[in-house]
């Protein structure tokens, strides 16, 4: 939770100056390194054709989503993105009581329906009009959902996460780098800055970053396996509170009132699934 909330803040940093298909690139294919560790640490056996198939459904979800959210933070308010990441596990908690028949109360049902309503309150703009470049933040946190939601059954059909995880990977990079190149998206030149010390720390957080991100995966595969998908997401669920203050801290983000009504309702129906 608090480690995806400083990702988001620097990451917003790092997008303006190294570009966001470089950065994406960067931190896809340094993710592969901690799931290659843990493939070859924990073993790997042969994988079924049919989780093969499934990770490799995942891998391309996974990498569409990918480009199209780093579109909407290069541009957006770290607050305004880091609440609309509330659908992801929202959509995932909904996944886990409907098919994986997790438990579920009034409480847990009510925090839905809130993430929801607050989530459509943040993408209004002051004049109540819907603000159309958040969009690219929703799509991305919803097929980040279906992402995790075809890996729990990848997950399931091989018995493990190590080898789904690391293919879905491998085919997430490979489809964002082909992407950046054929259609001329990776920025050409330097990173924008003239200190070199700088560029050294951003080149520093690059890699901690795509290892991390990594490192969350692996992680999540566990609560996947462990069928405790509702109970995961909405921990997970809180981060935006988190960002809510770097994004104020670092960016003086200014909100709007229903911006902040909406972050609110977000949060709180993210509390609820928790107690619930």
């Amino acid at each position: 939770m608090l480690i995806g909330a400083v990702d988001v803040t620097l990451a917003k940093y790092i997008v303006r100056r190294f570009g966001r298909y470089r950065y994406t690139v960067a931190i896809i294919g340094i993710g592969i390194l901690p799931m290659v560790a843990y493939s070859i640490a924990v073993g790997s056996g042969s994988i079924s054709s049919g989780a093969f198939w499934l990770s490799l459904a995942a891998g391309a979800i996974t990498g569409v989503a990918y480009i199209i959210y780093y579109k909407g933070l290069e541009s957006e308010q770290i607050t305004n993105v880091a609440a609309l990441a509330e659908v992801q596990p929202a959509i995932l908690f909904l996944f886990g009581v409907l098919i994986l028949g997790e438990s579920i109360t009034a409480i847990g049902i009510a925090g839905v329906i809130a993430i929801f309503l607050g989530a459509t309150l943040v993408m209004m703009k002051d004049n109540m009009k819907l603000n159309r470049l958040l969009l690219p933040i929703i799509i991305a946190n919803a097929l980040w959902a279906a992402y995790w939601i075809v890996m729990n059954y990848a997950i399931s059909t091989y018995g493990g996460y190590s080898l789904p995880l690391l293919i879905a990977r491998a085919v997430a990079f490979a489809m964002v780098a082909a992407y950046s190149v054929l259609f001329g998206k990776i920025e050409k030149g330097n990173v924008k800055t003239k200190a070199p010390l700088l560029a050294l720390v951003l080149a520093v957080f690059i890699i901690v970053s795509g290892l991390l991100d990594g490192a969350t995966n692996i992680l999540f595969g566990v609560v996947i396996q462990s069928s405790i998908v509702a109970i995961g997401s909405a921990i997970y669920a809180i981060m935006p509170i988190v960002a809510a203050m770097l994004g104020r801290a670092v960016y003086r983000d200014g909100l709007g009132m229903a911006q902040k009504l909406g972050l609110v309702i977000a949060v709180a129906g993210a509390i609820a699934i928790v107690i619930g």
